[in-house]
């Protein structure tokens, strides 16, 4: 067998390895999407849930998601209108919640009829140590232009989405900044991730 014939077998032998670990099923967890959400300790003191954690998909009342998938809403102690919604996704894969992240997060940061373009504030500041899979932005909505702030993230097969009116009966952007760290630690101590940089000189460890 010639030297060519050999390297292209082991090049493809290398790609199918490098295949088969990205989409093996996830790991066993002793938790499920739901206690990954967002809690009241991330929000300001006047936030109360509206619908505790549920499961989504089509029977749910956003009709969206999975039964494995979760959210919950909440409303503010001035008002009882919705302030702010909480999504969890789980996949059975990271390749798959790649998939899914890829294709949607220019769904989810759309721009509808009327609306203002999203676009990212100077004081929207939050980033993540542990994903740079990780969308924010802000924009106007509605007649009445009502701010709304999003981040989109996603950590190993699960992908976090929250969004939230932004005012003075709800929260301001620094507040949002501090509900998205409660959303990045949260899950970073559930999956006990490591910070991108220890990773990544960890590898570098490895392959010197």
């Amino acid at each position: 067998m010639s030297q060519k014939k050999i390297q292209l077998i082991v090049f493809v032998i290398l790609l199918a390895g490098q295949a088969s670990c990205r989409t093996e099923e996830a790991p066993q967890r002793s938790f499920d999407s739901s206690d990954l959400l967002l809690t009241l300790d991330g929000l300001p003191e006047n936030y109360r849930v509206a619908d505790l954690p549920q499961p989504m998909g089509p029977d749910s009342p956003i009709a969206m998601g999975d039964p494995d998938d979760s959210y919950t809403t909440f409303h503010t102690v001035d008002d009882g209108h919705l302030a702010a919604i909480a999504r969890v996704y789980r996949f059975y894969t990271i390749s798959k919640a790649e998939g899914w992240y890829d294709t949607h997060l220019s769904l989810e940061f759309a721009v509808a009829t009327r609306d203002v373009p999203w676009s990212t504030p100077s004081d929207l500041i939050y980033a993540s140590p542990y994903t740079n899979r990780f969308q924010l932005g802000c924009t106007l909505v509605g007649v009445d232009r009502q701010e709304v702030c999003k981040i989109m993230a996603q950590y190993e097969e699960f992908v976090a989405i929250f969004h939230s009116t932004i005012g003075e009966s709800t929260m301001n952007v620094a507040q949002f900044n501090a509900a998205v760290g409660h959303i990045d630690e949260r899950l970073a101590e559930f999956l006990e991730l490591q910070p991108l940089s220890k990773r990544n000189n960890r590898i570098n460890l490895t392959e010197q």
